[in-house]
């Protein structure tokens, strides 16, 4: 960060972690675990679990593992264009990403808050013969946070859409552009 000051001093599999006790520091792990629960290791059975395990309260983390193993079906899954596991075809890159725009403080304590991420989200399947194309979604993701004693946790969440910009006149990027760019391009630690 420009200051020199990193926006927390750790991370836990590889999600960051060790957020201050302070109103933006909820913020800051609102928008960091946005992008965590975003991404696309929620789609891999193992890697969900680690991510549900980092950034969710215990207590939570137990009935959200089991409501979202009840949710990412192979049916889902297909309809992504990805196999029962969760990986991509050969020649396909699978795309989810979470990019915040902005966070709001609907209330706190010092022990819970919620915290709203208005957010651009990046979802489909980047590859000749795709039958989900990556594209764009606007949403709020709302989080409920516990203060664990160490460290922001999420108590339990939910999303809304919007709101949406009017598109703009770009041109839509190849599949390959796209896919390359994904590798190419990696994400950020959020700091309120």
């Amino acid at each position: 960060c420009p200051a020199g000051t990193h926006p927390v001093p750790g991370t836990t599999s590889g999600i960051p972690t060790g957020y201050p006790h302070t109103s933006q520091g909820a913020q800051s792990a609102a928008a960091n675990y946005a992008v965590a629960l975003g991404g696309d290791g929620m789609f891999t059975v193992g890697r969900r679990h680690e991510i549900d395990d980092t950034v969710y309260a215990p207590a939570a983390a137990a009935k959200v593992k089991t409501a979202q193993d009840q949710a990412y079906t192979k049916t889902l899954l297909g309809k992504l264009g990805l196999d029962a596991d969760g990986n991509a075809p050969a020649g396909m890159t699978f795309v989810s990403r979470t990019i915040p725009v902005g966070t709001s403080v609907k209330s706190a304590t010092t022990t819970r808050a919620t915290v709203s991420v208005w957010y651009l989200g990046l979802i489909g399947t980047a590859g000749t013969g795709s039958t989900d194309p990556v594209h764009t979604d606007w949403m709020t993701w709302t989080f409920n946070l516990t203060w664990t004693g160490s460290d922001w946790k999420v108590a339990s969440d939910s999303q809304q859409d919007g709101p949406a910009p009017v598109p703009g006149d770009d041109r839509a990027a190849s599949a390959d552009e796209i896919a390359k760019a994904i590798s190419q391009y990696g994400g950020f630690t959020y700091a309120r």
